[in-house]
């Protein structure tokens, strides 16, 4: 086998590390934020089934795993030899004992490879949908304060209304 295939397949399997990590991160920032603040639960999302974004995280993930384990199944491996790097390496090893194992392991790391581009698409979608979310509700909660702000100024800033000028008060007897 190539000495460049088994070093591919690992940046291959960091990529994929990589991408369930932002997954996760982002998933759990929409969690947080929706726990933290009412104004950003409220918020519409634009999502499927007006699913949150953590919840749509998690479906990306598993729909990612599963992908990547039907292709290693096919290729009678399984997703747990492609879950680390010395896992990767052994499944490598003794596949390429034979042209017929580089073949199929070469065919296998191109498979996952034209995965992981629509995959990394679909999840670069998604963060940027909901960055620019996050972006607005920023912006709105920023508004709120400033507004609120100028109003405790107007009001602090603004005269007490005159005492005098009106009738005088009498004692009468």
């Amino acid at each position: 086998m190539r000495v460049a295939a088994p070093h591919n397949m690992n940046c291959l399997r960091s990529i994929v590390d990589q991408g369930q990590s932002i997954s996760f991160s982002m998933g759990n920032a929409d969690d947080v934020l929706q726990q933290r603040f009412k104004s950003y639960a409220d918020l519409k999302t634009n999502l499927p089934n007006a699913e949150s974004f953590s919840s749509t995280y998690q479906s990306w993930s598993d729909t990612n795993r599963d992908t990547i384990g039907s292709t290693l199944k096919a290729a009678s491996l399984t997703a747990d030899q492609f879950d680390t790097e010395e896992g990767t390496m052994s499944s490598l090893r003794s596949m390429s004992e034979s042209a017929d194992g580089q073949m199929k392991a070469l065919q296998v790391g191109h498979q996952i490879a034209a995965q992981q581009v629509s995959q990394m698409q679909k999840l670069r979608g998604l963060v940027s949908q909901q960055m620019t979310m996050m972006g607005t509700w920023l912006q709105t909660e920023q508004t709120d304060k400033d507004l609120a702000q100028a109003r405790r100024e107007e009001f602090f800033k603004s005269t007490a209304p005159s005492t005098s000028g009106g009738e005088k008060m009498k004692v009468e007897w």
